[in-house]
């Protein structure tokens, strides 16, 4: 907690007799209100995450918290997710305006820390707005868990005077009965011509059993659901505790790689709600899907071991390159000049080949059942690209990979693996989906890109292409994998 400040003015104490309806006591003192604790838990948070400002006050008739968060009770909590560094400052003031400051940080790591807000000058009521006289309750405090208690007030210079909750409107002075069974923050607000003045007045309902239990935050399901964008993951929270949950924050995981953050509100005791984590759109090559509530520990809970589930997808296989790659009606062609091959021919013609090894061993020491060998021209600058005339209809979302290299033993190898798609039935552009330069460096080359979505709901058709990058003699290519996935 920052250094208290005290303002001016002149503090009105209002002290009750036993019984409701006893006799009020009007004395002066020139002490402010006390502000007992102004804190923010945790002091520190990342982006998206949040932190609970919590504060005790005594003698004061109205609390106010800036930076959007308003009148608040005299004690209590407030969940907070500033987007930057942030200084919040609390006001507290009794009944004859006298006031008294102190102010919270809460550090976005990655932020900059703002300037520092300096403390403002004390100004006189603005003139012309209406008085509150006074707004006292009878007694203050009820025992028992239940009771009664008056409320009284007194305005000058309003034309509107009203208390909430449940009452409305009143006059501009009077008495009113009240029964409650919980604590309660009745504001009177006073109005004019020139503007409205509130004043917040607290009843304690003493003896009142708290909440029984703890919260206790859960996902009870995760789903992959279809979207514009692609596949997107919702999910289920659920408070299976007995008591209800402040904000928290929920996180998604793909692969235990933290890809996204939702926002939850207050959760009843035993309530549930679906959400959609919106800022990430699925990607097959990382489908273990974790979903964590409260992953930023927020909420003292019942069970803290149980607030993550996570669930495995299977990998939609849309297309398969290299298992088509034999069959029609795929077309290879070599060049320069152009040159029709038959797929299966040997590995040794001069005009370049396209068949299926099934007992090489990769640079890299890997062997596979089967790879999509493809030697472009024996010529320098020659190529070989195979033709995949499918016209496929491109799914929002969906991926192509691939994993290409050089045979083990062609060391002098230096080949551009590409591939590129253009929509069916139209003579336009080429659109390149990857280029990737393999020199032999014992790695194969993974790749790994969406489809754009200018793509998405278009049929088109495919080109794999292999060129050299100068002499060919030793540019024993191949495509380990090449797929479209989603």
């Amino acid at each position: 907690m920052k250094k208290l400040v005290p303002l001016l003015l002149l503090l009105v104490v209002f002290t009750a007799g036993c019984v409701p309806g006893g006799p009020i006591t009007i004395s002066t003192s020139g002490e402010p209100p006390t502000i007992n604790s102004f804190d923010a838990s945790p002091p520190t948070i990342a982006a998206g995450e949040s932190s609970t400002l919590s504060w005790g006050v005594a003698g004061a008739t109205t609390v106010s918290i800036d930076q959007g968060v308003g009148n608040v009770a005299l004690g209590g909590t407030r969940a907070v997710m500033p987007s930057a560094t942030t200084v919040y400052t609390l006001t507290a003031t009794s009944a004859s305006g006298m006031s008294t400051t102190a102010t919270a940080q809460v550090i976005v790591s990655g932020a900059p820390t703002p300037t520092p807000t300096p403390t403002p000058t004390p100004t006189p009521p603005s003139a012309g707005l209406p008085v509150v006289n006074y707004f006292t309750a009878s007694p203050p405090v009820i025992s028992g868990g239940s009771g009664s208690t008056f409320l009284r007030w007194n305005v000058s210079d309003a034309t509107a005077v009203s208390i909430d909750p449940g009452i409305g409107p009143v006059d501009s002075s009077g008495t009113m009965l009240v029964t409650l069974s919980s604590s309660t923050d009745f504001i009177l607000n006073a109005g004019n011509a020139y503007g409205v003045v509130s004043r917040i007045l607290s009843v304690l309902v003493a003896g009142a059993p708290p909440p029984a239990g703890e919260p206790d935050l859960v996902i009870t399901n995760i789903e992959r659901v279809e979207t514009s964008e692609g596949y997107k993951i919702n999910y289920t929270i659920k408070n299976q505790g007995t008591a209800d949950a402040g904000a928290s924050t929920t996180k998604l995981y793909a692969s235990t790689a933290y890809k996204a953050s939702d926002s939850v509100g207050m959760l009843a005791a035993g309530a549930s709600e679906t959400k959609q984590f919106t800022g990430w759109v699925f990607n097959p090559s990382t489908p273990q899907i974790k979903v964590v509530a409260d992953a930023s520990g927020a909420i003292a809970e019942a069970d803290e071991t149980n607030n993550e589930d996570q669930k495995n997808y299977a990998i939609q296989i849309s297309y398969n390159f290299v298992d088509s790659a034999g069959a029609a009606p795929v077309i290879w062609k070599s060049g320069l000049p152009s040159t029709d091959l038959s797929f299966g021919g040997s590995g040794g013609d001069s005009n370049g080949s396209a068949r299926y090894e099934t007992s090489g061993v990769m640079e890299d020491g890997s062997s596979y059942g089967k790879v999509l060998a493809t030697h472009p021209k024996w010529v320098d600058d020659g190529y070989i690209y195979g033709y995949y005339p499918i016209a496929h209809l491109v799914k929002p979302g969906e991926r192509f990979v691939a994993k290409v290299g050089l045979f083990q033993g062609a060391g002098a190898g230096n080949v551009l693996f590409e591939a590129s798609y253009r929509e069916a039935g139209v003579y336009g552009p080429v659109t390149l989906m990857f280029s990737v330069v393999d020199s032999y460096d014992s790695k194969l080359k993974t790749i790994d890109v969406p489809f754009p979505p200018e793509s998405f709901g278009k049929q088109v058709n495919f080109y794999l292409q292999v060129r050299t990058n100068g002499p060919s003699n030793q540019d024993w290519a191949a495509w380990v994998e090449a797929r479209i996935i989603r």
